[in-house]
């Protein structure tokens, strides 16, 4: 049992939460067990869901925990703690409506990070990484070092943003889509450059212009962004912040390609627009090395 834990109202709901406990559908969990359950766990805290809070036979046990000395929470908040990503099931309407902008300060240094980061980056890639990637790509297959495609970023905004190809020429001849685990299409140096995030070493042109920043959400293509927008819950928030060259999403998921990977990654994205910190930056900056020297950032 987790120190944070978390109680859902049925069983069907408890399916989008690991390890939490269903309350109102086990009428084996009596109050006064459950409080000593907690205790011997050492839960201090405990959140309930929304559907559980609708529940009479919950808020009872809820009051029994509350007076046996345990911090009732709402599920929403100890949901984030415990898996570092926002709930998009539970998700408010309203959620989009409120501000997660950065103060004009932190975007000041932010900005200046940015342009120290995106020039001595070009600098360096410039003369001691592009060279060698150019060689290995026209070994592999012979084609161009770079493409580009237009990306939505800060306010809906397009950009052009440029990349290492990863993938054969004519990749998108059919038309836009999404990449698959196991796509044809990638070249054998596009598999090593997709996995150490080595191609997106061009988007640091697109820092010192100031499409894009260090650490956010991954900026999506238009051509997708009108279905991300129907399906995925509060889509449009991450607009409300530059995209970043590497963020939260990035290093725990790596590339999530196609509808269903998106919403996953959005919750991760969700969460970081909603705790971003310099400790969390921090953590991100350093699984995004590990990614880069092959070690994973999950």
């Amino acid at each position: 049992m987790n120190r944070h834990t978390l109680l859902v109202a049925s069983e069907r709901e408890a399916g989008r939460f690991p390890d939490a406990i269903p309350l109102a559908s086990s009428p084996y969990l009596d109050p006064e067990d459950l409080l000593d359950a907690l205790r011997r766990a050492g839960v201090k805290q405990v959140g309930a869901s929304s559907a559980a809070l609708a529940d009479e036979r919950v808020t009872r046990t809820l009051e029994v925990l509350r007076n046996g000395g345990v911090t009732i929470r709402h599920g929403r908040g100890v949901y984030e703690k415990r898996y570092r990503r926002v709930d998009l099931d539970g998700l408010h309407p309203a959620f989009g409506v409120f501000d997660v902008r950065r103060g004009p300060v932190s975007r000041f240094l932010r900005r200046v990070v940015d342009l120290v980061v995106g020039a001595f980056g070009l600098v360096f890639c410039t003369v001691f990484v592009l060279p060698l990637l150019w060689l290995a790509v026209r070994l592999d297959d012979k084609g161009p070092l770079f493409y580009s495609q237009v990306r939505v970023g800060l306010s809906g905004r397009l950009f052009t943003i440029w990349k290492i190809r990863t993938m054969r020429v004519d990749a998108e001849a059919a038309g836009p889509q999404y990449a698959s685990v196991r796509d044809p299409r990638i070249t054998r140096l596009g598999h090593v450059l997709r996995r150490t995030r080595l191609d997106e070493l061009p988007q640091l042109w697109n820092l010192v212009r100031g499409d894009m920043t260090l650490i956010g959400p991954r900026p999506e293509r238009p051509e997708f962004e009108e279905g991300l927008q129907r399906t995925v819950p509060a889509f449009r928030t991450r607009h409300a912040s530059k995209p970043g060259l590497t963020g939260w999403a990035a290093v725990r998921l790596g590339y999530a390609d196609g509808v269903a990977p998106r919403w996953e990654a959005h919750a991760y994205d969700l969460y970081y627009l909603a705790h971003r910190s310099i400790w969390l930056d921090l953590e991100i900056l350093a699984r995004t090395v590990l990614v880069v020297l092959g070690r994973g950032g999950r």
